[in-house]
């Protein structure tokens, strides 16, 4: 059906998109092209000569999902729009700002995840059927291929497709039935059990974080409208907040930096004296850094379903101690792969079944690398950072000096200031390590900030044989005509 055409299939998890790609591309002859082959040959040189990615190019077929390298998932987007890969498997990260069109859409799922899909993010999905200036209509396919709720199975679930029809979209905070949501804003601050034993641990985070952000609005008499709503659902709201925020010793600026961290765990740790941060960034002092987190913010039970146990620490240090000093992503990929077969550590190949992991196995490769690029993501630039910045707000305002920029170092996956500083002004990591090796004489610094930038200078030295994905990476960055 998608012929010579190009084609999107969402499918609704990673392991579905990764496998039907590989089970549909397998089916398919060899595609030679310059271009994929430019793309397979830069995944083995940067990520790892297994991923099963490779395999999939070989027939001009791709999977798009968030765990895929950023250099990677860009290229993949690039070639998909020139129409070298005609094929597209993918998860709902195409939902997100990803603007890929396509003469057919295949849609094989009415769920996000484990979730079911509104009618708003079904809508968004198909309306990426059909390409302006190429095509006068696009096609959509909602097709069966899984025989179980959640996949077009149930009656209910076409009625999605029948209505044609998007409600509008209300705040939860402005919803007349809130489902208890100001109750148990409530509940979360006097340190009362929620009104609905069977929340989400999502939900439960989601509630809190807007318990600190309401605890920010009081001590500053922010006239919003979550501080009026909730002054309104409580008769004892008012008390509340006077009694909680009476005890609150941390500043009102840095609770409004940390709206995800417990203020109650900020004000124990604000308290009483605190470690210093390690000013080395060897693994023993990443390791020494997260013991401080997983102590200070009480990991074991706040975050238990991240740090399952301490020992969990050691995998994080590995990774870290080569993400901050500017490994590139090769490397990385490679020391895990080493610890995890070292340490037989366990690895999940769904979401409650794991493995020892097999450094022979393919998969346990791919589910290694995948899992690897969202910690750097999801956990290493986002979660403990933000932990690592409140810690280094609450030293610095009992006037303590910070010797090591800790954020920054996980935020920009480097120590060099000459590479953060690049990534400012808006080159990805592996280009700013690049950059900093090979052209740093295009670059002028004054007080170590970057105050001229000389890109045609660039355009005319870089070697284009030698760097071809630098040169081609930079001419779409600094929109270079070739």
């Amino acid at each position: 059906m998608g012929s010579e055409k190009q084609n999107i299939i969402y499918c609704n998890t990673i392991a579905y998109t990764v496998g039907l790609a590989r089970e549909f591309s397998s089916k398919l002859k060899e595609y030679p092209n310059e271009k994929l082959q430019e793309l397979i040959n830069l995944i083995e040189e940067s990520v790892h000569d297994q991923y099963f990615l490779i395999d999939c190019l070989k027939k001009g077929v791709a999977f798009h999902f968030g765990k895929i390298p950023q250099r990677i998932r860009e290229r993949i987007e690039a070639l998909f729009r020139t129409g070298e890969i005609r094929f597209l498997f993918c998860t709902s990260t195409l939902l997100e700002g990803v603007n890929l069109p396509a003469k057919n859409i295949f849609i094989l799922s009415m769920k996000i995840g484990m979730s079911n899909m509104d009618d708003v993010n079904f809508w968004n999905l198909a309306g990426r059927a059909g390409r302006l200036t190429k095509d006068l209509s696009g096609n959509i396919f909602c097709v069966r291929i899984f025989d179980k709720r959640g996949y077009w199975k149930n009656p209910q679930e076409i009625e999605l497709l029948k209505k044609r029809k998007i409600a509008s979209i209300e705040s939860p905070l402005m919803k007349k039935n809130d489902g208890n949501l100001y109750k148990n804003i409530n509940n979360s601050l006097s340190g009362r059990p929620f009104t609905n034993k069977r929340l989400s641990v999502d939900e439960k985070k989601s509630i809190h974080m807007y318990g600190n952000i309401l605890l920010y609005h009081d001590i500053v008499k922010s006239d919003s409208i979550l501080r009026n709503r909730f002054l309104e659902k409580n008769n004892d709201g008012k008390a509340t907040l006077e009694k909680v925020v009476s005890k609150i010793e941390v500043p009102d600026y840095i609770i409004a930096q940390s709206a995800n961290i417990s203020v109650s765990i900020q004000n124990k740790i604000y308290s009483k004296s605190m470690d210093e941060l390690p000013v080395k960034t060897d693994y023993q002092s990443c390791l020494n850094m997260l013991n401080i987190l997983f102590d200070s913010y009480e990991w074991g039970v706040e975050e238990k379903q991240l740090f399952k146990n301490r020992e969990h620490l050691t995998y994080f240090a590995v990774l870290i101690n080569s993400w901050v000093n500017s490994k590139p992503l090769k490397y990385i990929i490679l020391n895990a792969i080493k610890y995890y077969d070292e340490n037989n550590k366990r690895i999940f190949i769904q979401a409650n079944i794991s493995e020892i992991f097999n450094r022979d196995s393919v998969a346990h490769i791919n589910i290694l690398i995948n899992t690897l690029i969202s910690d750097i993501e999801n956990v290493i630039r986002f979660k403990i950072k933000s932990y690592v910045n409140n810690y280094m707000l609450l030293l610095q305002d009992k006037g303590q000096v910070v010797e090591s920029n800790w954020s920054d170092f996980l935020e920009y996956g480097t120590t060099d200031k000459f590479i953060i500083e690049i990534q400012n002004i808006g080159f990805p990591r592996h280009l700013a390590s690049f950059l900093k090796s090979n052209h740093s004489d295009c670059f002028t610094f004054d007080d170590e900030e970057i105050i001229e930038f000389n890109d045609y200078k660039l355009k005319n030295e870089i070697d284009r044989v030698k760097y071809k994905n630098e040169f081609y990476e930079l001419s779409e960055i600094l929109e270079w005509s070739l």
